[in-house]
């Protein structure tokens, strides 16, 4: 695979011996060094060359690797479609083991990692993922770690009452049932039936006054899920419940009655350097600002006025020892560099003339920065595993950190690596902290290894026919007995839908995962209630370690072929619609202001969360489509053509925004149209040939392009 890098026009100079970097790359790092006493400069680029030096000719292989393994795969369909015929899914399985794309279980694994933080295990919760590089996001992410239920009902679509009075009293009953679910009265008493509460502190007895005059005690047998009061005082501020390792904060009006229920939502946040590359590199040197505040405390911007700061813990009372305990109030900060595919900007930095791998970069300054767990995406099989946990071995030898400090999660987001997961978990089990799940850039990722078996269903049938079943069974069914601490699952993408957030992530935990992705602060209160409500996840997981369902490889390379003579001309218009849509909706904001993860508005006007993932999803179909020749490349211009007149239709409220469709789309003058339509086209039409449909290689050039454009006006 070519490695990608953006061009970027900035002033450089020579550091140390070569390397050179801009200037703008050397005051981020002196701004990180200035944090420190025990580093330079020049010992930050000395190191990152040691790094270079090491570790770029073996990626590069693995890159060229990948393309040569793609290469025979496209050979091995084209020959059988040559000879007329039609592949079994038994027949591709084979030919995958043959050539040891897929490696057999092993047997035995046990991952050892130590010293992990409680977010990690025994904890199960919800996760949020914002860029790196957006601090008010950063912010509101870490401070998701609790979140009011009111609020989070009230503004979501499982309360199905408009009028304002009856949503909020439909609300409050909805939180009542939810308490009952967690603890219950000693004499059957509901959270309905309770006035008010307050506390003998004498007894460490809570208290509920009914509306008859008498009190009721919580039951013996959910006496346990009382964990404390605040104060310690019969007057009482807020109660504290903990359920499956998750607390709940009760909160209480002058008079006792519950004002509030606040949940602990949001365990854990990554922030995600994909859409900070140093192919925007202010983006960037912005991330590493941010990192630099979230560890040392001092991270703040202001937001209509107020200066917003992560939260800092606060204290509550143990209810058996009545000693005061420490209440977290802000989420574990986690951070995902970029993939091995991504080199920096060469007007950024080269070492000996050479482009550089941005995640070697990114890596070590966020370990000097004081980050310690890593998620690393796009990691095509168990070898890149393995190469990754060398390179974190080396970072943590020359920043003179103890073996193993930086822990790693792997995204198994992948085709390959979800092939060869166990062999994967293997050569990580030193530092592994997490599996997850990535079904957005795993279904692109099926895609392209199928790219020649022929047309794929229609990409409204993509979901129920990929996404889930097999490979993420698989995921849990090799992670769990292996002793992998955190096993997470998915995005939900529909930011407005909460009762189908509340589905999906029920099937989550049903499913055995312990961890899986919210799209907002919001979301991840009502995705927390999964966790409560539909089991205790840990030991869930335990009891199906006694009776692990096989996966079958067959199921995972199983080809969702489309039936192509019974599709009608609108059907077909109708998926390319929504994916060339959802294409040029995503590209917009990327390309003109550098925002790599947003909500955008979908083909029917739906808020969805977009990434790069969903992009590459959108991108590989089109490929498919046009190369299986269920629509012309004329025919695909057509539909651009029409879906950026629907995004200007949808952004006309804009005042700041401006229109897609011009003069040169109108006539088909391909060279002058706005670089958002140049990316898109580019990404589909791949006049690169690259074999992965990332978009990265079509989208930051635009972006750049359009950056010196706006600089040349």
């Amino acid at each position: 695979m070519k490695a990608f890098s953006g061009k970027n026009k900035t002033n450089s100079k020579e550091i140390v011996k070569g390397v050179t970097a801009s200037d703008h790359l050397v005051e981020a790092i002196e701004s990180i060094c200035r944090k420190r006493k025990d580093c330079s400069v020049k010992k930050i680029f000395e190191d990152i060359k040691s790094l270079h030096v090491e570790f770029n000719e073996q990626n590069l292989k693995f890159l060229n690797k990948r393309d040569e393994i793609q290469k025979n795969i496209d050979k091995f369909f084209k020959d059988k479609k040559a000879q007329s015929h039609n592949v079994t899914t038994e027949e591709v399985v084979k030919y995958l083991k043959d050539i040891e794309y897929i490696a057999e279980p092993q047997q035995h694994l046990a991952v050892k990692t130590k010293g992990l933080v409680e977010e990690i295990y025994p904890m199960a919760g919800p996760q949020l993922v914002v860029p790196a590089d957006k601090v008010n996001m950063v912010l509101n992410a870490a401070n998701a770690r609790w979140g009011s239920l009111y609020n989070a009902l009230y503004g979501s679509n499982i309360i199905n009452v408009q009028e304002d009075h009856a949503k909020k009293i439909a609300v409050v009953t909805y939180v009542n049932n939810f308490l009952d679910k967690i603890v219950t009265f000693s004499d059957g008493a509901k959270f309905s039936d309770i006035l008010k509460f307050t506390f003998d502190p004498k007894q460490k007895e809570l208290l509920g006054h009914l509306t008859d005059g008498r009190k009721t005690k919580i039951a013996s047998n959910s006496q346990a899920k009382l964990v404390g009061v605040s104060p310690w005082q019969e007057e009482i501020n807020n109660f504290y419940l903990e359920n499956n390792r998750l607390k709940i904060e009760v909160c209480l009006d002058k008079q006792g009655k519950i004002e509030d229920v606040q949940l602990e939502s949001a365990i854990t946040y990554i922030i995600d350097l994909e859409d900070a590359s140093f192919s925007a590199p202010e983006n960037k040197y912005e991330a590493y600002r941010i990192f630099q505040g979230i560890i040392d405390g001092g991270l703040e911007c202001e937001i209509r006025g107020d200066i917003r700061r992560v939260n800092q813990n606060s204290i509550y009372f143990d209810i058996i020892e009545g000693s005061s305990q420490k209440l977290k109030r802000s989420a574990m900060p986690l951070v995902r560099e970029v993939g091995p595919h991504m080199y920096a900007d060469p007007e950024i930095i080269t070492i000996n003339g050479e482009p550089v791998a941005e995640k070697l970069i990114d890596c070590y300054l966020t370990s000097l920065i004081g980050l310690r767990y890593h998620v690393a995406p796009k990691m095509h099989g168990f070898a890149e595993v393995e190469f990754n946990s060398r390179m974190w071995d080396r970072i943590n030898q020359l920043q003179g950190l103890a073996a193993n400090a930086n822990k790693v999660g792997v995204m198994n987001e992948e085709i390959r690596l979800n092939a060869q997961l166990s062999k994967a978990i293997d050569a990580a089990k030193d530092n592994l902290f997490f599996t997850n799940t990535g079904f957005l850039d795993y279904t692109g990722s099926f895609i392209d290894l199928m790219m020649y078996q022929g047309a794929i269903a229609p990409y409204r049938l993509l979901p129920q026919q990929l996404y889930k079943s097999s490979y993420e069974v698989n995921n849990v069914n090799i992670s769990l007995p292996a002793k992998v601490a955190q096993i997470g699952a998915g995005m939900w993408p529909k930011i407005r839908d909460m009762a189908g957030l509340l589905k999906s992530k029920e099937d989550q935990v049903k499913g055995f995962t312990d961890t899986g992705w919210s799209p907002s602060p919001p979301a991840a209160v009502i995705h927390v209630m999964a966790f409560h409500i539909f089991g205790d996840v840990r030991q869930m997981q335990q009891d199906y370690l006694t009776h692990l369902k096989p996966v079958i490889a067959d199921h995972m390379f199983t080809f969702p072929e489309a039936d192509i003579a019974n599709l009608s001309q609108k059907d077909i218009e109708e998926n390319l619609n929504f994916a060339i849509h959802g294409l040029i909706a995503y590209a917009e904001p990327w390309v003109r202001r550098g925002i790599g993860c947003s909500g955008i508005k979908d083909f029917g006007g739906e808020l969805l969360m977009e990434d790069r993932a969903t992009a590459r999803i959108k991108a590989a179909f089109c490929r498919n489509w046009l190369l299986h020749k269920v629509v012309s490349q004329v025919q695909l211009e057509e539909i651009i053509k029409n879906m950026a007149k629907l995004v200007d239709s949808q952004n006309e409220d804009n005042a700041d925004y401006q229109k897609l469709y011009n003069n040169a789309l109108e006539n088909n003058d391909w060279s002058q149209v706005d670089e958002v339509i140049t990316a898109v086209r580019d990404v589909i039409l791949n006049p690169d040939r690259i074999y992965q449909s990332y978009v990265e290689p079509y989208f930051y050039p635009a972006n750049r392009r359009q950056q010196r454009k706006n600089k040349s006006n």
